[in-house]
């Protein structure tokens, strides 16, 4: 995401006055020697104001009047990485402890990049080696998401965390800042991009399941403004400051250039994003009451989509937090938040787009969690046992029949008996597969066509 850097003097108003401190040594100035030249004369100013001395370290770390004095002189004499020297003395000598959640990005960056990338491989591994079928639009869009996901993830772990991201800012060095936010500016790149993939990934999905000329012309025109809306953004960040190294230059007061209002950016996508997930996410939900599909099996349907929600949600609580890190002067501390949100609401989407052919997966695996697998095979028991009584009445002439099957000889001899036996396990085979059509084609077979051509064949 792109970062709000405030002007020079907004810097030091929210520094100082969030319990900006100075040492002290006794009843001497020793304790000055650790400051920026520019901001002794504001300390010692301050301390002849009569609100602390020099000696009453309590008064000092916890006066607001006292941090308003001093934030008034320094703001007008030092430049913002003196100031960030001073917040970060003083908090040291007033005994708080640096706070750092580094590790705990780092984890969960790993661990949500993992899965994400474990269902990805299940997915391709699926369609290339067990299926044996041509990867389609959707699992491109897949190899070329993780292929986007992999640097995002790098970046964060390699570049981000160990400059600085989940620790306050005034304990960084100034490289360490230009650094990190350099870094923000590639993965607020890559964030848009992802999120387009993302949403490109689900909409190539819904092409194949849904095939009505309607329906396909409505995901063609999302598909054509979601890619525009992507490609939009992501130039809109790369040339959001002239020249483009003042977005991560300008912190510091201390460079030329100009920049669009880098929270206008962040909202606007942020806003305009979660309105597409609702778009593409109605559109299946609208279109499966026309689903050949029992009750039951459109309840297990919904619930798959709504995992889809669950990005949704995820953007909607990213959202929120860029409302807070907006109004932050601590921007590796408050980008925690940012960060952790954006790579988990990529690695969700991802899975979820996997989710059908890993259900496939392990219904291979796993026959028995398939409904319609122990549906068929009832079937097959149960007229495997008529057709035997059958062949002990053969001499009556008894019919086999089954919907949808042909009817057999009315004079069926012992052998032709056996043969009816034959056609009816064809015949729950058959069954099987008109039943579970539905679900097969939301399981990313997206072969709708071809399977009402075997059906009329059978």
């Amino acid at each position: 995401m792109p970062i709000p850097l405030k002007s020079h003097a907004s810097w030091l108003v929210l520094l100082f006055l969030s319990n900006a401190v100075v040492p002290t040594s006794g009843d001497t100035l020793s304790g000055l020697s650790a400051y920026p030249d520019c901001a002794k004369p504001c300390i010692i100013s301050a301390t002849q104001g009569g609100i602390c001395g020099l000696d009453n370290q309590a008064c000092i770390c916890s006066s607001a009047e006292f941090s308003a004095n001093v934030t008034s002189c320094v703001e007008t004499r030092c430049t913002i990485t003196d100031s960030l020297v001073v917040q970060n003395i003083s908090r040291v000598d007033c005994d708080e402890t640096p706070r750092d959640r580094s590790n705990e990005l780092k984890v969960a960056t790993i661990t949500v990049g993992t899965v994400a990338g474990l269902f990805v491989m299940l997915r391709l591994g699926y369609k290339l080696m067990i299926s044996n079928v041509a990867l389609a639009m959707d699992d491109w869009l897949t190899l070329a998401t993780m292929i986007v996901v992999i640097p995002n993830l790098i970046i964060t772990i390699n570049g981000t965390i160990p400059n600085g991201l989940g620790r306050d800012i005034w304990t960084l060095t100034p490289d360490q800042i230009t650094t990190v936010i350099r870094f923000f500016f590639t993965t607020a790149v890559l964030y848009f991009a992802l999120t387009t993939l993302v949403k490109l990934l689900f909409l190539s999905f819904y092409l194949k399941v849904f095939p009505t000329r309607v329906v396909q012309q409505i995901l063609w025109g999302t598909f054509t403004v979601t890619a525009l809306w992507g490609v939009g953004f992501v130039f809109l960040t790369i040339f959001q400051c002239q020249p483009i190294s003042y977005f991560w230059q300008k912190w510091d007061g201390l460079h030329d250039g100009t920049c669009l209002d880098a929270n206008t950016i962040a909202w606007a996508n942020a806003a305009s994003g979660i309105a597409l997930d609702v778009w593409i996410l109605a559109i299946p939900l609208l279109q499966l009451r026309k689903l050949q599909l029992k009750w039951k099996k459109k309840i297990g349907v919904v619930l798959m989509f709504l995992v889809g929600a669950f990005v949704t949600i995820i953007s909607i609580l990213r959202l929120k937090s860029l409302v807070t890190f907006a109004m932050s002067s601590n921007a590796t501390w408050d980008y925690f938040d940012v960060t952790m949100w954006s790579i988990i609401e990529i690695s969700v989407g991802i899975m979820c787009a996997c989710l059908p052919t890993v259900r496939l997966l392990l219904v291979r695996m796993f026959p028995a969690l398939s409904d319609s697998h122990s549906r068929s095979l009832g079937q097959t028991d149960h007229q495997y046992a008529s057709g035997a009584r059958s062949r002990h009445r053969s001499t009556a002439g008894n019919t086999i029949q089954g919907a949808g099957a042909s009817k057999l000889g009315r004079n069926s001899s012992p052998k032709d008996g056996l043969s009816g036996i034959m056609l009816q396990k064809a015949y729950s085979v058959h069954y099987t597969e008109v039943e579970d059509r539905g679900s097969v084609a939301l399981s990313d077979s997206g072969l709708l066509r071809s399977e009402r051509d075997m059906a009329r064949k059978s």
